[in-house]
């Protein structure tokens, strides 16, 4: 009778002790994987969780597949194509025990990557911000003309930073720039862009219309901004320094003034009676002097003394005075 205890006792235990014991077996899991035959990816390589629908409890398998490497991603806005036979090739290779999962695969599989573009607007926009922080044009008073680009490839998807070089340009009207762009801190592409830039300068302008030989008087020019390709290169912007300067030529109101067209204005002319002074500290002589050229005031010019019949070389003071060094 005790050994038959003992028997019953022994039978329960094996019965029972699964139940206390047994580990989940989490490569059994009822799994079903359906591959879509058109799919988009975001980044470089396609996993199978990029391509399919992976239903089922969650387990190790599940995680599995979904992370399984299929092949590379095409380029950004690009296309490739995935056949069934490729596609069960690179799962048998996996290791994995495909058998524990109910599949649906389709023929071919259309793989598009995602890609963000950008507009020519955003690019104009890039040019426009980096621009007003340059000199000439910062505070300055322009405007961008036209634009030109040799546009910009898609993008991958992420977080879009950009960093602006400017190449060496000599003319301030046209600036070239290169856009260099980058995608989660990652160099993704270069854009070139032309800038033709309307730059207004302030510069001096005739008011009034004026007769070769007139000297110029306070409110004969005033400044006024003019575009930079109307521009000689020696138009003048100072107004004080052509006080008592003569004109050339004829100028026209509104018309931008060059050194070319003013000249220091004759104030001795050859054959005019003038006073030659000589001083030094408290002493001072004069005497009576003919003029044998033209000079403007800060000249070098000949004279001849009347009284010792002398030539000497003075500088005009004035209409009526030159000076000489003793």
């Amino acid at each position: 009778m005790a050994m038959d205890i003992r028997s019953r006792l022994l039978l329960l235990f094996i019965l029972i002790a699964p139940a206390f014991f047994s580990v989940p077996d989490v490569w059994s899991a009822e799994i079903s994987v359906h591959v879509r035959s058109k799919v988009q990816v975001p980044g470089e390589q396609i996993s199978l969780g990029d391509l399919a629908t992976i239903s089922g409890p969650a387990c190790a398998l599940k995680d599995d597949l979904a992370a399984l490497p299929i092949t590379k991603a095409p380029l950004p806005g690009r296309k490739t194509y995935i056949r069934r036979i490729y596609l069960e090739h690179r799962l048998r290779d996996s290791g994995l025990p495909l058998s524990l999962v109910d599949w649906h695969l389709p023929e071919k599989i259309t793989v598009t990557r995602k890609s963000q573009t950008l507009t020519l607007e955003w690019i104009r926009q890039v040019c426009l911000n980096h621009l007003a922080a340059m000199e000439p044009y910062q505070g300055g008073d322009w405007e961008l003309l036209s634009l030109k680009t040799d546009g910009c490839p898609p993008l991958p998807v992420g977080d879009l930073s950009h960093r602006v070089v400017v190449a060496k340009a000599m003319n301030p009207t046209y600036v070239p720039l290169d856009i260099y762009l980058m995608v989660n801190g990652q160099t993704a592409g270069r854009i070139r862009a032309t800038c033709r830039i309307d730059l207004r300068v302030p510069v001096l302008v005739a008011d009034r219309l004026m007769e070769k030989g007139h000297r110029i008087a306070p409110g004969d020019l005033k400044l006024a901004r003019i575009s930079i390709s109307r521009l000689r290169k020696d138009t003048l912007s100072d107004l004080d320094g052509t006080l008592g300067l003569a004109c050339r030529r004829r100028l026209q109101p509104g018309q931008p003034v060059t050194g070319h067209d003013l000249t220091k204005a004759t104030v001795i002319q050859r054959g005019d009676t003038v006073t030659i002074l000589a001083q030094k500290g408290h002493i001072k002589v004069t005497s009576t002097g003919k003029a044998k050229q033209n000079g403007a005031v800060g000249d070098m010019i000949t004279i001849i003394n009347l009284k010792s019949r002398k030539r000497i070389v003075a500088k005009v003071v004035d209409e009526h005075t030159v000076r000489v060094q003793f």
